[in-house]
């Protein structure tokens, strides 16, 4: 197995490291030590009565983009390829070397046939070249799905039997997962949030309200600002209906 250390350099690490802090990395790590084989979440209530004293900090490192908060049909969180780096158990280091020779062969198969735009790539494809059973192939290919380095995909990538990749020029740009994980990084800086409760978390799955008050919470805005926002919007549905009395005024009595 390749030095996890040439996968991702130990500078990108140490920035990672810093960012998260000793309290996060905890945080992640339990979060990898949860997960059933193949998966990359756990269910959420449970993580947070775990780190109840900790829940602000979980909300950051899903800003930061370690965690992902997911609310589908089970509430989970899901561990981001970012979290896996710095996650150094045996199995993290081995996902993060698949993703690496992933990433290098999808270059590889865009250098073969460059004009090709249906140039498929199966997960057997990949399987083969990596040298690793297609399960975990899959669950390596998790952590990639939500980033840049992936180009179109089928409806059912990556867990379809006939699931595929279409092999794509960002490939050259994405030829490791160093580069990958560099940007990404540097897309994601350190940020300020409010604290939350359990009571914002309600045992019931995710409703449109729900999602408006996270997107006002996300954005810190605060009420004032949402009635200030709810009024001028009020008062151009007003406005716009007196011009239109105005004009039909004038076409009865001008």
């Amino acid at each position: 197995m390749t030095n996890s250390s040439h996968v991702v350099s130990k500078k990108v690490k140490r920035q990672l490291v810093k960012r998260a802090g000793a309290d996060g990395i905890s945080i992640i790590k339990d979060l990898f030590a949860r997960l059933e084989p193949g998966k990359t979440g756990t269910p959420a209530a449970s993580f947070r009565v775990t780190h109840e004293d900790k829940l602000t900090l979980i909300q950051k490192l899903v800003r930061q983009d370690f965690l992902q908060h997911r609310q589908d049909v089970f509430e989970t969180y899901q561990l981001r390829l970012l979290g896996l780096v710095i996650v150094d158990e045996v199995k993290a280091i081995q996902l993060q070397e698949i993703c690496d020779r992933i990433l290098k062969y999808m270059a590889e198969r865009f250098r073969q046939d460059p004009d090709n735009k249906d140039n498929r790539i199966q997960l057997v494809d990949i399987a083969s070249a990596v040298e690793h059973p297609a399960e975990t192939i899959v669950e390596a290919l998790q952590y990639l799905n939500n980033t840049p380095a992936l180009g179109a995909r089928s409806a059912d990538f990556p867990n379809g039997n006939d699931a595929y990749l279409l092999a794509s020029e960002q490939s050259l740009t994405y030829k490791s997962l160093e580069p990958l994980v560099a940007q990404l990084s540097a897309f994601v800086g350190a940020s300020v949030v409010t604290p939350i409760t359990f009571s914002e978390y309600p045992n019931t799955q995710s409703t449109r309200y729900d999602r408006i008050v996270s997107f006002f919470k996300d954005h810190s805005i605060t009420a004032p600002i949402l009635v200030l926002l709810i009024a001028v919007s009020w008062l151009s549905v007003v406005v716009a209906a007196i011009v239109y009395l105005v004009e039909v005024g004038v076409r009865w009595f001008g």
